[in-house]
């Protein structure tokens, strides 16, 4: 039997979505971070009939993390980052990340924390592209676009043995990929193979739709505000700067959600990417210094989360 706490976190402006009224049904506990979009009488009304669901609503969050909340700023995901003190307020030994649209899938599930083997890529460049591994022509949204002729990866261990910290899975339907790989690939239906397992010793980006993290490192993941959508890009790559001496830690697994992408225009989500088609690159090649690409106000965010996830584990 799996005894670790999982919490998990989600930002949504919608109400009950079909994917997190899933998600209750898993049997751990979800914590919903509301915006000022978002029906609060209709999730505090969910939440009486759902013991594991706490909603927390945007007033609270303005209350309780003044000063934090006020850096991240309204109306935007990396508020998630406050479902995050949460989640290590309530004891979680594994954290992990999901969206209100990616219905879990009958897999759905995680090895963070227990000893495994997988399979061990490497490739010609310090970072590789998990996408490239699991056999696409698509990219992983935030792998640099610099480098996206040097994706060529191989298999250098069969069976490698890691404790995940930090497992990404796949999915099935509507991929989060960048606006480029959307114009290119009109990629609606992608589908993976469910028996992908695979870690690295070099780089690789994953997103915060789905995926688990172990409580030990949840002070060093922070969804940056102020970047648009590379906010968790560079919490993947910074989490990784910060714990090298841990590598291999960070793991993919085949499909366990499918995604019905809802509420994205190619040609705002191009605007939203600049920044990181523009600075994850030079970041990579710099990452001692990483913190110098920032705008101030994400690092002073940054650290004021430092301080709410610290008193949270008191």
């Amino acid at each position: 039997m799996d005894r670790r706490k999982h919490v998990l976190v989600t930002t949504t402006i919608n109400a009950p979505t079909p994917a997190l009224r899933s998600y209750t049904a898993l049997g751990h506990t979800l914590v919903v971070v509301g915006d000022r979009k978002t029906p609060d009488d209709v999730w505090i009304r969910f939440c009486k009939g759902n013991n594991n669901v706490r909603f927390l609503s945007y007033e609270y969050q303005q209350l309780r993390w003044r000063v934090l909340s006020e850096l991240i700023g309204p109306d935007c995901v990396q508020r998630r980052n406050l479902g995050f003190v949460v989640a290590v307020e309530m004891g979680a030994d594994v954290i992990v990340t999901v969206d209100d649209d990616n219905e879990p899938l009958s897999n759905w599930g995680n090895k963070v924390g227990l000893a495994t083997t997988c399979k061990r890529y490497e490739g010609e460049t310090d970072v590789i592209d998990p996408l490239q591994v699991a056999g696409s022509n698509m990219w992983h949204r935030g792998f640099p676009i610099q480098r996206v002729k040097e994706r060529r990866v191989w298999c250098v261990d069969q069976k490698t043995p890691v404790v995940p910290l930090v497992q990404s899975n796949l999915w099935h339907g509507d991929p989060d990929v960048d606006a480029i790989e959307r114009w290119l690939f009109c990629a609606q239906n992608v589908r993976f193979s469910p028996d992908l397992w695979f870690t690295s010793c070099s780089y690789m980006p994953f997103n915060s739709q789905n995926t688990a993290i172990d409580r030990s490192l949840i002070q060093d993941y922070f969804c940056f505000p102020g970047i648009g959508r590379a906010d968790d890009i560079l919490a993947s790559y910074v989490l990784q700067f910060l714990h090298a001496d841990k590598k291999p830690f960070v793991v993919f697994g085949g499909p366990t959600v499918y995604q019905k992408r809802v509420g994205h225009v190619c040609e705002d989500d191009l605007e939203e990417e600049l920044w990181g088609m523009s600075n994850l690159h030079n970041i990579l090649c710099d990452s001692d210094h990483w913190f110098d690409y920032l705008p101030t106000r994400s690092m002073e965010a940054f650290g004021a989360y430092e301080e709410a996830i610290s008193e949270a584990g008191r």
